[in-house]
């Protein structure tokens, strides 16, 4: 890297953007996160109940392996630690020539700020995957609000007056137990989707696709591989003893995990391009890093003030073939 050739180029917008955008997006996504999930000014709907639902019949839980604080420091937290152990390898001893052009080359000086390739993306890599987490918690938490699903241990926790309940038919106005933890309570309405399993598909799913396309080791193919699926392994576990618990149902970590998991594709694939970067330093914005397979049909290019052409055996055999027919060329192409 010490050969390679080194230029700065001055951007005066990058910091004072990232400052009053980027970060200001960041800190209001996480006031409406502390609104919604943390004040008590919004509670979740109250949902009825069959009276012979057994479901929502079982005890209350033992205490959680994951805690919804432990949660969500390890989820946002696990993202960013791989990408900076990731990026600081990759700078050290970048293990392709590609690799070895674009950390050697461009630094962007922005209000007397010296940014190198490495710390660009450190800050734009870690900053995304926060920003993904924080959506990720926001819409679980808004979706559990509006839906007002009960948890496996609704009546457990609720404790209702049977005898003020009429279970003949739909069971829609009922009163708790003044008893009743009221935490507890506010848990109980909020089961669908789960949690636990859309927090943990972002984390895993996240790290396994940035290690899948920059955490490549040279002589080794599989530490990345057993990392990544080591992670989404964990996730699923978390799911599966939510279930097993019945802390959830099976459907709300169904849920919960096709939503991280769809979060964390797009942030990944879509908003930071792969995790790839151009031989200039900057992130693709315009070429596909994935692709669908593609179909050959022919497309009209219809020309009525242009005379038909006649095919000659001049063009290239690389060409497709051009045909002439009542003023239309037809041209075999890749759409």
């Amino acid at each position: 890297m010490d050969n390679q050739l080194q230029y700065v180029e001055t951007n005066n917008w990058l910091v004072p953007c990232f400052v009053s955008i980027d970060c200001l997006v960041a800190i209001s996504l996480a006031g409406l996160i502390y609104l919604v999930n943390f004040s008590e000014y919004l509670e979740p709907i109250s949902a009825g109940f069959f009276c012979e639902d057994l479901s929502i019949r079982m005890p209350l839980p033992n205490d959680e392996i994951a805690p919804e604080y432990t949660l969500y420091t390890i989820t946002l937290l696990v993202p960013v630690v791989m990408v900076v152990i990731g990026e600081t390898c990759i700078a050290l001893k970048p293990n392709s020539k590609h690799q070895l052009s674009v950390y050697g080359k461009k630094t962007i000086r922005s209000c007397n700020i010296y940014l190198t390739i490495v710390i660009r993306r450190v800050i734009r890599f870690t900053g995304t995957s926060l920003v993904g987490g924080l959506i990720t918690w926001l819409v679980t938490v808004s979706l559990q609000l509006v839906t007002g699903q009960l948890t496996p241990y609704f009546i457990s926790a609720c404790q209702p007056d049977w005898s003020l309940v009429n279970c003949s038919t739909f069971v829609s106005k009922y009163n708790c137990s003044t008893s009743a933890d009221t935490d507890l309570l506010r848990k109980a309405r909020m089961s669908f989707p789960s949690i636990h399993a859309s927090m943990g598909a972002y984390s895993s799913v996240f790290v396994l696709i940035y290690l899948s396309t920059v955490g490549r080791i040279r002589y080794s193919r599989l530490v990345s591989p057993v990392i990544g699926c080591g992670c989404v392994s964990v996730a699923l576990l978390l799911c599966a003893y939510r279930v097993s618990s019945y802390m959830n149902h099976f459907s709300d970590v169904i849920a919960g995990f096709l939503l991280g998991a769809s979060v964390a594709g797009y942030i990944s694939m879509s908003v930071l391009r792969s995790f790839f970067e151009n031989s200039d330093g900057y992130s693709y914005a315009g070429e596909e890093i994935f692709s669908f397979p593609t179909m050959r049909l022919p497309r009209a290019n219809i020309s009525p003030t242009v005379p038909p052409t006649i095919p000659t055996n001049d063009a290239p055999a690389y060409m497709s073939p051009s045909y002439a027919l009542y003023g239309i060329q037809w041209r075999e192409r890749f759409f």
